[in-house]
């Protein structure tokens, strides 16, 4: 029996066999040099918030002062999908687009609440998408309207005759026309 045949039953680990090399601690260990997902996570979300402080002081500095306020008091501000320099551009046109065909569609899917508030009405919404053959597609009601007045817009755009309560969009011209035509 060899020398190397009685050492070739013991494991590399072990400090008798002849190929055996001593592992030296590392200086820090390995888990520390890692950060956990979660503080890659924090770090994201840290970032992107103060990018969006950054681009709000740019943009207005009245947001920028209430983003900082509610940062301060621990409350958190709605966002939008909707950039706060079209949203000043949407107001002068009653929060559409200006379009003929949307502002035909606020009025017909709008109506007033017990608090004398302007409220959309996702029943009649419904109702002009399936007529149209659009699908409904948002999380809340402004994005729902948005969503439905664009495809409705493509289908105006393309030849097809649009539907909102008894009115009809077949030309485009009229539809996208960017002041309210009298009904």
């Amino acid at each position: 029996m060899s020398n190397t045949q009685v050492h070739e039953d013991l494991p590399l680990t072990d400090p008798k066999h002849p190929l055996h090399v001593p592992v030296s601690e590392p200086s820090r260990p390995v888990a520390k040099e890692l950060k956990s997902d979660r503080k890659v996570q924090d770090t994201n979300a840290t970032m992107k918030a103060e990018a969006t402080k950054r681009k709000a002081v740019k943009e207005s500095p009245k947001l920028a002062a209430a983003i900082e306020a509610a940062d301060e008091a621990g409350v958190k501000l709605p966002r939008s999908v909707v950039p706060p320099k079209f949203k000043k551009l949407y107001q002068a046109t009653d929060n559409t687009c200006g379009d003929a065909l949307a502002f035909t569609l606020k009025k017909y899917t709008t109506g007033l609440n017990e608090d004398g508030r302007e409220t959309m009405d996702i029943s009649k919404l419904r109702e002009v998408a399936d007529v149209n053959g659009v699908e409904v597609v948002g999380k809340n009601p402004g994005l729902m309207r948005m969503n439905v007045s664009n495809r409705l817009r493509g289908l105006v755009k393309h030849g097809k005759t649009v539907i909102i309560g008894k009115s009809k969009f077949a030309n485009a011209e009229r539809a996208l026309h960017k002041e309210p035509i009298a009904a």
